[in-house]
């Protein structure tokens, strides 16, 4: 056996595409570059070594507009997208301190229409009370409200026997010249009081007292609505006086034609308030008469409890 290395047997053959170079087999085919020419003089002539200059420097430029323009190109789109990410980060940036800006205006008008809402309301309560008010002492006079709220009253006494009623003087004479009132009041007094105002009535009975008078329903009213004492708030305080005094109205509000001015009413010491808003009517022949034990009745319009 000898030294030398065994040569590598060469495929019987030779597929197209592969050249065999010194016993290696390669799989594509190369470029083979010619070698240089040989010039019998041993130098090269001056014209080939210009013209081999000028190739070399040819192609050594054509070589750097390539990489220039790579560059040029690798730079423009390297750029680009920052330049890209950065205009859309800064348009984000740009809306949202404007969508912030909208918002805190919009929060502030809102807050703005909240604080003008909560300090309206009062005023607007005050107005609605003090309209209240007005029609309360013109729906006072009417000749007949009386009846109603004395029939509406009745059936709220608790042990069904009423001592005493008291209305105003002008509502006491009403009251007494309706046929058949002295039968129908026999079981009770029918007292004229000075502080009663017109159109409502204080009923007295053995357990309890009920207050149906305008001025007492109003204030509780009022207490209901605002949630502070009435006499706290001095507009709704004078028209709880002007209810209290209606002759002081006189002069702001016309006597009507064959009536009779209104008097005070009771003071607010009572255990019940009765509403004077009812349908019911007392017919000539049981003016101030309670209804009889068992006959079907309206709830109230308005109650509140006992103070």
């Amino acid at each position: 056996m000898s030294g030398n290395p065994e040569k590598p047997k060469l495929p019987a053959v030779i597929k197209a595409g592969q050249i065999i170079r010194g016993g290696t087999m390669l799989d594509t085919v190369q470029e083979i570059k010619p070698p240089p020419p040989v010039y019998p003089e041993g130098f090269i002539p001056p014209d080939e070594a210009h013209r081999m200059a000028q190739q070399i420097l040819a192609e050594a430029a054509e070589s750097a507009q390539r990489l220039q323009q790579q560059a040029q190109e690798m730079g423009y789109n390297d750029g680009y997208q920052a330049g890209f990410q950065a205009g859309q980060q800064a348009a984000i940036d740009a809306w949202t301190g404007l969508l912030n800006a909208f918002r805190a205006q919009i929060e502030g008008i809102l807050a703005q229409r909240q604080n003008i809402l909560n300090a309206a309301e009062p005023d607007i309560i005050r107005l609605v009370l003090m309209a209240t008010a007005k029609i309360v002492q013109r729906e006072s006079r009417h000749p007949d409200l009386v009846q109603h709220v004395v029939a509406r009253t009745l059936p709220r006494a608790s042990d069904g026997t009423v001592v005493r009623i008291r209305v105003s003087p002008a509502d006491h004479a009403k009251l007494l010249s309706l046929p058949g009132a002295e039968t129908g009041m026999a079981s009770y007094d029918l007292v004229p009081d000075p502080n009663i105002g017109a159109g409502g009535c204080f009923i007295e009975c053995h357990l309890c007292s009920i207050d149906a008078t305008f001025r007492t329903l109003f204030e509780e009213v009022a207490r209901e609505i605002m949630r502070i004492e009435p006499e706290r708030d001095a507009i709704i305080a004078q028209a709880i006086e002007d209810l209290r005094q209606p002759r002081a109205l006189e002069a702001r509000v016309p006597q009507e034609a064959g009536g009779t001015p209104a008097v005070p009413d009771a003071p607010n010491a009572t255990r019940e308030i009765a509403s004077p808003g009812s349908a019911e009517t007392l017919s000539p022949g049981n003016a101030g008469v309670p209804p009889a034990p068992g006959a079907a009745q309206d709830p109230p319009d308005f109650e509140l409890p006992p103070p």
